[in-house]
């Protein structure tokens, strides 16, 4: 597969960060570390159409998104879509075609967001059972995970409102860590992703983390923190300190 050039991100994303500059009120707790290089998936819950822009614009580095096939089925969306980054991939089935292009991404050193529920989460239901993609992938690749936390986008649902922001945005991020390489099987994946679905809700308010909201403090087996992540800007790939390059890091 070959790697996605991003043509059409640094303008969006430059446009993006100038709307929600003016119209959101973002707050990003523990930014410093979505700094880290090499292999990368940023794991988040999702709550509204504009989640990935919205987190794609307070990342230091350009990264890749898995997208619901559903917005594919136009031509132009599906040109414009792939050169901002995004692949299809379908929610409610096991896709290992899009699961294989995002561990391709990774082993080139990239950074992949993926949103573990697969679907939107409504009406304050809080966060639901992550599906297994997420975890395999991160066990096949050793990318480091980044949990990210965050709440307040529920009302942006239309993709017109990429025009006009208005929200009170909380992020929060959690602390890097891998999984252990040696998982196997579908039982161990199951609790490798409960315990992924654990460090991400240890990053929401209590009234948001839904099913997981008593399995906190939790004991992680399947999971440790990196005590030395990859400083960002090191070179983790062939293609990564080019991108970086290319993306100004700015923050909102």
């Amino acid at each position: 597969m070959k790697a996605n050039k991003q043509w059409f991100f640094p303008v969006c994303n430059t446009a993006f960060r100038g709307t929600l500059a003016m119209f959101a009120d973002i707050e990003v707790k523990n930014r410093e570390r979505l700094a880290v290089g090499g292999p990368v998936i940023y794991v988040c819950n999702h709550l509204a159409n504009l989640d990935p822009p919205i987190v794609a614009s307070v990342l230091p580095r350009r990264a890749l998104f898995l997208a619901k096939r559903e917005l594919f089925n136009n031509p132009l969306f599906t040109f414009l879509l792939k050169g901002w980054g995004a692949y299809p991939v379908s929610r409610y089935t096991a896709d290992l075609h899009a699961l294989r292009w995002a561990r391709t991404m990774l082993e080139d050193g990239r950074a992949v967001v993926m949103f573990p529920e697969g679907t939107r989460s409504r009406n304050m239901e809080g966060l639901k059972k992550g599906h297994v993609g997420t975890a395999l992938v991160a066990a096949q690749t050793g990318a480091t995970v980044i949990p990210i936390g965050f709440y307040g986008t529920d009302n942006l649902q239309n993709i017109l409102k990429v025009l006009m922001p208005i929200a009170k945005i909380r992020m929060s991020v959690g602390e890097p860590f891998r999984i252990d390489q040696d998982v196997s099987g579908r039982g161990e994946l199951e609790r490798v992703t409960e315990e992924l679905m654990t460090r991400l809700a240890m990053h929401l308010p209590e009234e948001r983390r839904g099913i997981f909201s008593d399995k906190i403090p939790a004991n992680f087996e399947f999971t440790s923190a990196v005590e030395s992540p990859l400083p960002l800007g090191m070179k983790g790939s062939r293609t990564e300190t080019a991108l970086n390059a290319e993306t100004s890091g700015k923050s909102v």
